[in-house]
């Protein structure tokens, strides 16, 4: 799965309380129940470890830092241990984040393109993932600044089923061998949102390069641009642009996706992917009374074999509505509940968090 979602029903007032008196400082501790429920996964469960902490009590700026221990289980028989991370330091000046995972998944493949036509595969993969992230912050204003950064992911992937004359069985799909990818990359970042968790205002824009080193020898080229603005009192309109270019013999598990639950809601994570792709995704949220929230979306999109076969003639697109409950006031973190829908295919979401 391209991410972990995680409702924590229970867990994120306990979470908040322990931190907004900046003078504590104190480190927390805390196990929590964890469930969701995704199209890909259907419902899950689990528990995690979530311990808050601060690398140096002496720095009253810098945020503080969180390990998440967690397992889960889903109703489609897969396991899920996961440990992501979060540490600050330096008055704020040095973010490091990333996940270490080891995954018993199972995905459906719909073939490599823009095509309505491509049969449903169904296959099974186990694989462990590893990923670094460093920004060093270099310009700071009133309302955000800039960051250079670093990051190095390292996946390897084994799978564990194909389905009996499938394109996957048959071999003509790069990557269908499985193999290990080493992709270090570096990092342009710009956020002046007011909120990192779901803002009312601000932008923010992260540049990408990565050259991956493994097993398959491919170049990843990726800007994702965010505007949020207020169009009224109770109404904030969210704008992203996300661009995703690879070069050379990309594997198909690494490829651009459209579908899931932050890229084009409405489709399956993975249902069109090619070797590049384009995303418009546009969101109207209001408040509507006391924590409860609506939204209604659009995304459009599309992806082919490079740039240069990009078409509007050929663009993908879904839209939807949703609630919105404010789990969290202190941090401003939403429980969602989606329902999207393209041509031929109806999903829904239950999670924490906007989708960007």
């Amino acid at each position: 799965m391209r991410r972990i979602l995680l409702f924590l029903l229970l867990a994120l007032p306990l979470i908040s309380s322990g931190q907004s008196d900046p003078e504590a400082r104190k480190n927390t501790f805390f196990p929590i129940p964890v469930a969701f429920w995704t199209p890909e996964t259907r419902i899950g469960v689990g528990a995690a470890l979530i311990y808050n902490f601060y690398l140096d009590k002496s720095d009253t700026i810098s945020p503080p830092s969180q390990l998440q221990g967690g397992f889960a289980i889903t109703q489609e028989r897969q396991q899920l241990y996961y440990l992501p991370y979060k540490l600050w330091w330096g008055e704020r000046q040095n973010y490091a984040f990333g996940e270490v995972g080891y995954y018993k998944y199972n995905y459906f493949f719909y073939g490599v393109g823009n095509d309505d036509a491509n049969a449903e595969e169904r296959y099974g993969v186990d694989f462990t993932r590893i990923r670094v992230n460093y920004l060093r912050q270099v310009l700071k204003t009133n309302r955000g600044g800039w960051s250079l950064g670093a990051r190095a992911w390292i996946e390897d992937w084994t799978f564990t089923e194909f389905e009996d004359e499938g394109a996957l069985a048959s071999g003509r799909i790069n990557g269908a061998e499985g193999g290990l990818t080493l992709d270090p990359g570096f990092i342009i970042f710009g956020d002046y949102r007011d909120n990192v968790y779901n803002p009312s205002r601000g932008s923010y824009l992260e540049l990408v390069t990565q050259h991956s080193t493994g097993d398959f020898r491919f170049h990843r080229y990726r800007v994702d641009a965010r505007i949020y603005n207020k169009v009224a009192k109770p109404v904030l309109w969210a704008n992203q642009i996300f661009v995703d270019v690879t070069t050379g013999d990309t594997p198909f598990y690494m490829m651009t996706m459209l579908g899931g639950t932050k890229r084009m809601r409405g489709y399956y994570e993975g249902r069109f992917r090619d070797k590049s792709g384009v995303l418009y995704q546009t969101e109207l949220r209001a408040k509507i009374w006391r924590r409860w929230g609506a939204v209604a979306f659009f995304s459009a999109g599309i992806v082919d074999r490079s740039p240069n076969y990009w078409s509007i003639a050929n663009l993908r697109n879904t839209s939807g509505a949703g609630i919105r409950f404010l789990l969290d006031p202190e941090k401003n973190i939403n429980v969602r509940f989606d329902v999207a829908a393209g041509p031929g295919s109806t999903q829904f979401y239950f999670t924490v968090g906007e989708a960007f």
